[in-house]
């Protein structure tokens, strides 16, 4: 009975062989889409899961708040945290740990390189697990002087992962100190956001004291592990009560309490991938949402194909019955073929999945691959073929089996009215969903454009910035950088500063103005004086410092007292004049502002007030900035009018020549601003092949359906052209057929897509006019409207071109 039902759909499929590739292809591209977001959804879900007790391990993060309702979140903390966690909850936490990270330079016997280095406490040893492939992380952990390498770096750095009880030497600002290779461990898996190349001992009284004792130094990445039956959420009540209580009052001067400049927060490790500081949880949504939508046209386009060729087996099926045939039997018959056709489509799938994910990977970076024994891969893809092959099969197997043989074999119309109507609404829903995300791939494509290229506040073209200006000699003579630098061909000037873009937010620093009790939180930014000039900051009133001016106010504050109030010339951006109650630029001119949070007290004068700048996201708005002057760098950013390649190569040579043990790094700021938005274009791009794909699969469903109307329309386009109809008027008849389902699937999406998309558009202070999605929608109406006409015009063409005879000749 099986080989009798497998040889009847075998047969079935071959007869109809445009309608079985145009079902099962256009079904097996909609699978691949979908199996290849799921995916990528599926690695994204999977963060930090791997770490055994991933469900009791919590990060810390930290916030600071400003005084124009601006909040900067960090991913780290200040280093006393730690011991203030396991004090003040000793009931809820079990061990907490610290990870600094350092880029220090590394010298061995025949290479000189830099790599990151993880500074970590002993704790991090019990709370995570390492894969030791050689040596002991025990050693590790126990000895300030042993390091741990991951087997990448291992093999970078030393040529081998054969390394145990090598020394190596880290060069960190102005010391050296050589280390012993005590472990090689595998490399973390990709799925995790913590990152240990290589690992040592965080020795709190021989590394740097600023880094236990400063609670403005965020630099710790901090983790804590939950007791057994510890709750989160009543930690998570009491983290800003935390902060009141042990943080030193002094290091806010001007703030009532702690928790008015910064605020704690907690969230599990294995959710930080989604919903931490910079979490992709919005991306993962929005792409498990599309691939929704493409298996459900997909489906649609399965379903409709499949109910329409059922319809024209109306007679077969009366035939069946009469030669004595169950109803039970001819259910089987119409829901196994449709099952197998959905299996062989699956398969297909399969097939296209494993083409296209290796260029997959490449685009994103990642290792994913398909786990063929993954129980719950397993039980969807059965999941999908069962319920996607009964829904293709239902109206064949229950209604057509359900007909009386008598009334259908006299009956010249083997088709109900209701298959057209579904059939109708489906086509609808189809192209709604195409045209929706045409519309939103489109939008996300203009705002990405916009924002890339929005005016920054400075001339971000021909700039080179020159990082870790700390590492060996280059802390000591830094000037000598410069100005060889500025000798350099095709050089025309250079700065320091602190911050470069597009990184770097300037430490959050409390000040009063004078003769007012009102006190404002300003991003403290330092740079010397040629540093708006180098990045062509516009001074939109009074005037810059003058040359030389933070070398010789570094000399004025050594010699002032104890104690003793300094006076400090300041710059301003707008935001920051605006924040202070200013109305126009020119009055802030002249006005002082006091702080206490700094080691002395000083008297801050404005002198000048510069435009808005924006170093990184378009998400917010230019933060309020103010400038003073300091010799104290770790970067240099040079303006230059050779080519980009010269420019390098000059810079590679020089520094060569000045710092041959300290390896260079460097970057084009451009270039740099652009990366910022690497992951808009990823998601941009991504969603523009998986809209084109949702068209393409819709548009091979409507081709069938095209086919099937015309086909089953022979006679009627036969009788027309005896009548005197010519092929233009059997196009336009068959064309505005399939163009009221376009239009009214237009109708529906156009208000549906235009509230989400602006809705999104409201994230972004910057972003395109909202009516700018009018021509976007119009632009994609057309073009669903044209892509219908072109799948069906030429089917309904060559039809109409044929010779009546064929169609009516046993009329």
């Amino acid at each position: 009975m099986l080989w009798n039902y497998l040889r009847t759909a075998w047969r079935h499929l071959i007869k109809n062989r445009a309608y079985s590739v145009i079902n099962i292809l256009g079904l097996a591209i909609g699978l691949m889409a979908c199996m290849l977001i799921m995916l990528y959804v599926q690695n994204e879900l999977s963060y930090d899961q791997h770490w055994t007790k991933s469900g009791r391990l919590v990060q810390l993060n930290s916030r600071f708040s400003y005084s124009n309702d601006r909040v900067d979140d960090f991913d780290g903390v200040a280093g006393p945290f730690k011991h203030a966690l396991t004090q003040y909850f000793p009931n809820e936490i079990e061990q907490a740990t610290r990870l600094y990270t350092i880029v220090p330079v590394i010298l061995t016997e025949h290479k000189v390189t830099d790599q990151q280095v993880i500074w970590a406490d002993p704790e991090t040893f019990t709370m995570f697990e390492f894969d030791t492939i050689a040596g002991s992380m025990d050693q590790v952990f126990a000895d300030s002087r042993t390091i741990g390498l991951s087997e990448t770096v291992a093999n970078t750095v030393l040529g081998s992962s054969d390394v145990i009880n090598q020394v190596i030497t880290l060069e960190i600002g102005d010391r050296r100190e050589d280390f012993r290779v005590g472990a090689v461990y595998a490399d973390l898996p990709d799925n995790t956001t913590l990152h240990l190349p290589a690992i040592a001992l965080f020795d709190e009284n021989a590394s740097f004291p600023g880094y236990t004792e400063n609670w403005w130094n965020i630099r710790a990445l901090t983790y804590f592990e939950l007791k057994d039956g510890a709750s989160l959420s009543s930690i998570e009540t009491q983290l800003n009560t935390l902060v009141d209580t042990m943080v030193p009052h002094d290091f806010f001067a001007d703030a009532n309490k702690p928790t008015d400049q910064l605020t704690l927060s907690a969230i599990n490790l294995s959710d930080v991938h989604l919903y931490g500081i910079n979490g992709s949880v919005e991306t993962v949504s929005m792409m498990a949402l599309i691939a929704l939508l493409i298996l459900v046209i997909a489906s649609i386009n399965f379903i409709n194909l499949s109910t329409a060729k059922g319809s024209q087996r109306a007679r077969e099926v009366a035939l069946r019955k009469t030669l004595g045939a169950k109803r039970t039997s001819l259910i089987i018959q119409f829901l196994g073929e449709s099952i197998l056709m959905v299996s062989a489509a699956m398969l297909f799938g399969v097939f296209f999945l494993e083409l296209v994910l290796p260029f997959f990977n490449d685009f994103l970076g990642k290792q994913i691959a398909l786990d063929y024994t993954n129980s719950f891969a397993l039980v969807a893809g059965i999941s999908i073929i069962l319920i996607v092959g009964v829904l293709g099969g239902v109206y064949p197997a229950y209604i057509l089996s359900d007909y009386r043989p008598a009334e259908t074999l006299k009956s010249t119309n083997s088709e109900s009215t209701m298959p057209k109507r579904v059939r109708s609404a489906l086509v609808i829903i189809q192209f709604t969903i195409s045209i929706s995300l045409i519309v939103a791939a489109s939008l996300i494509y203009v705002q990405r454009e916009y924002a890339i290229n929005l005016d920054p506040g400075f001339n971000q073209e021909n700039l080179l910035t020159v990082q870790y200006l700390f590492r060996g000699d280059t802390s000591s003579n830094r000037q000598i950088l410069k100005n060889r630098i500025l000798n350099t061909p095709g050089v025309t000037s250079a700065t320091f500063s602190a911050n470069t873009p597009p990184y770097g937010a300037g430490r959050p620093t409390s000040f009063t103005l004078t003769g007012s009790d009102q006190t404002v939180t300003l991003p403290w930014q330092d740079q010397d004086s040629d540093y708006f000039s180098v990045y062509q900051i516009p001074m939109v009133a009074g005037r810059a410092f003058p040359d030389a001016y933070a070398e010789n106010l570094e000399q004025q504050l050594s010699t002032l007292a104890e104690g003793e109030e300094a006076n400090v010339d300041m710059l301003v951006n707008e935001s920051a004049a605006k924040l202070l109650g200013f109305n126009t630029p020119e009055e802030a001119l002249g006005k002082t502002l006091k702080t206490s949070d700094l080691s002395r007290p000083i008297t801050f004068t404005i002198i000048g007030v510069v435009g808005n700048t924006r170093f990184n996201s378009i998400r917010r708005d230019a933060p309020p900035q103010f400038y003073t002057p300091s010799t104290s760098h770790i970067s240099l950013t040079l303006r230059y009018t050779s080519s980009p390649d010269k420019i390098a190569a000059d810079l590679k040579a020089l520094w060569q020549d000045l710092y041959p043990e300290v390896p260079l790094y460097y970057y084009f700021v451009e270039d740099a601003m652009r990366e910022a938005f690497d992951e808009e274009v990823k998601i941009s791009t991504l969603l523009s092949v998986f809209s084109a794909l949702a068209v393409i699969v819709a548009c091979l469903g409507l081709y069938g359906l095209a086919a099937y109307n015309t086909d089953r329309r022979a006679k009627e386009v036969g009788i027309r052209k005896v009548m005197g109809a010519n092929v233009k008027s059997i196009l336009n008849l068959f064309l505005w057929q399939f163009a009221k389902p376009v239009l009214i699937a237009n109708i529906i999406a156009w208000p549906l897509i235009s509230w989400i998309m602006l809705n999104w558009l409201e994230t972004f202070p910057y972003r395109i006019d909202a009516w700018v999605i009018a021509p976007l929608c119009l632009g994609a109406g057309v073009f669903a409207l044209m892509t219908a006409w072109i799948t069906v015009g030429g089917h309904v063409i060559r039809t109409a071109r044929k010779n009546p005879v064929h169609s009516l000749r046993y009329e």
